[in-house]
């Protein structure tokens, strides 16, 4: 049997867990459970290669530099599919399907969204097992986690007859339940929740879409066929992909075929949604709090309060959600962190920079901070670590400036390299193109400040 490959499906934005997760950088390349990012953690899941082919990460050109930044850190070689516009789950797997078929008539693909937090690792590698006997056999599998308590927020599968060893035929999918009827799923024993992961050969995609939504596998293997390449980047195109519906894996096939099967998974999992959903991943003690980050906390019990950039202080709360950014504060009532989309719709309204950039953000050179940014000025703070190198970029009319810059530093400019060993203040002529390398054992700090001429 062929190897599987890896889909890492990193395209949401994940706005239900602002202000962390933001457009430029959503909850999948966010550190929220343990010391990786969400796409890290994920992709490290696939690192067996007995089992693994390589993973193809699907995302959006915003986030491909942030992922493969990300991916290379932690040593996975990936091959990155980026669409040029958000088209859900289906045409997503399309494409992916049609990559597949070009290396092995006989792939087989796991989809896997990049934001699924996964405990239990050797339950999760027998689901897969079990479902791989099943793609074999021609189904088109779906993973149901099997319940544990009346969730309303996930859709569910109810399971049909047994097809084989530890796969089931699907008898129906529910959209998302009001709690009675949660309750009866969760009691009757027969329903899974939905994880939105998935098992099939590319073929058999392929042909299920060809028969319930033949536009979008056009659409979605045109655009691929017209994809521009490099050795790990197929940017698809975006003049046949514009045209291609949107729709989800389940709304499009899944819930139409006839060769559906589900694959009851018993590992712990947990879709990270919301805020609720990392405190239920991390609460402990008697407290039942979760604390992140430098915080102070008395008489606090059901508490998730996350901090990032200075001491938070929290005195007599209860079942209360705090999230400190450089930029934003978060506090709701546990419960209530679903009612944060309303908040981002508000900031898309108003076009506030909170919903798309963060002030700090990390990079594969070290970090990059916004001090201010008006229509004449831009003040960022850069910290280079040992080794590494910052390709700066600076305004294109008016000048800049690079000061205290000290440390062991070697500066490429339009004059060739030069090495800094003491402070420097350097001005640097219109559109210059610098890259500072870090020759030291600390890390180098630059300000960078930017006068703008505005364009009238």
């Amino acid at each position: 049997m062929s190897k599987i490959i890896p889909v890492i499906l990193s395209g949401g934005s994940g706005t239900r867990l602002w202000p962390v997760s933001r457009a430029a950088l959503p909850k999948q390349l966010q550190r929220l459970v343990g010391p990786q990012t969400m796409i890290q953690s994920t992709a490290l899941r696939m690192n067996d290669s007995r089992i693994f082919r390589s993973p193809v990460i699907v995302c959006g050109g915003l986030q491909t530099r942030a992922a493969k930044e990300q991916l290379d850190r932690v040593g996975v070689d990936a091959t990155y599919i980026v669409e040029p516009m958000g088209k859900n789950t289906a045409p997503a797997a399309a494409a992916v399907s049609a990559f597949a078929l070009e290396h092995n008539e006989e792939a087989l693909i796991l989809i896997l969204p990049a934001d699924h937090h996964i405990e239990d690792l050797d339950k999760f590698y027998r689901a897969v097992n079990i479902a791989t006997e099943a793609a074999a056999a021609g189904h088109l599998v779906t993973f149901g986690i099997v319940p544990t308590e009346p969730k309303t927020g996930y859709g569910y599968i109810r399971s049909g007859d047994a097809l084989g060893e530890g796969f089931f035929g699907v008898g129906e999918f529910k959209e998302k339940p009001n709690r009675e009827k949660a309750e009866q799923y969760l009691s009757s024993g027969e329903y899974y929740w939905n994880s939105g992961m998935f098992l099939f050969s590319a073929q058999a995609f392929l042909d299920e879409l060809n028969l319930f939504r033949p536009k979008i596998k056009d659409a979605a293997i045109s655009s691929f066929q017209r994809a521009n390449r490099d050795s790990n980047h197929v940017f698809l195109s975006e003049e046949e992909f514009r045209n291609c519906p949107s729709e989800s894996i389940d709304y499009a096939v899944m819930e139409h075929t006839s060769r559906a099967a589900v694959v009851p998974a018993e590992f712990a999992w947990s879709d990270v949604g919301a805020w609720d959903a990392l405190w239920e991943i991390g609460k402990s003690g008697a407290d039942n709090n979760v604390i992140e980050g430098d915080v102070l906390t008395s008489g606090v019990t059901s508490c998730y309060i996350r901090s990032t950039h200075r001491l938070v202080a929290a005195v007599g709360l209860t079942n209360t959600i705090v999230v400190e950014t450089a930029d934003a504060v978060l506090v709701a009532g546990l419960g209530h962190s679903e009612m944060v989309k309303a908040v981002v719709e508000e900031l898309k309204e108003a076009s506030r920079n909170e919903l798309t950039h963060h002030l700090s953000s990390e990079t594969v050179y070290g970090t990059l901070t916004s001090i201010l940014s008006t229509d004449r000025l831009c003040v960022r703070v850069a910290e280079v670590l040992p080794g590494r190198i910052w390709e700066a970029p600076f305004a294109e009319s008016g000048t800049s400036l690079l000061a205290g810059l000290t440390g062991d530093v070697s500066i490429v400019g339009e004059e060739g390299p030069k090495h800094i060993e003491e402070d420097l203040t350097l001005t640097v002529s219109e559109r210059a193109n610098l890259a500072i390398e870090n020759k030291g054992r600390e890390p180098v700090r630059i300000v960078a400040i930017d006068r703008l001429i505005p364009s009238n």
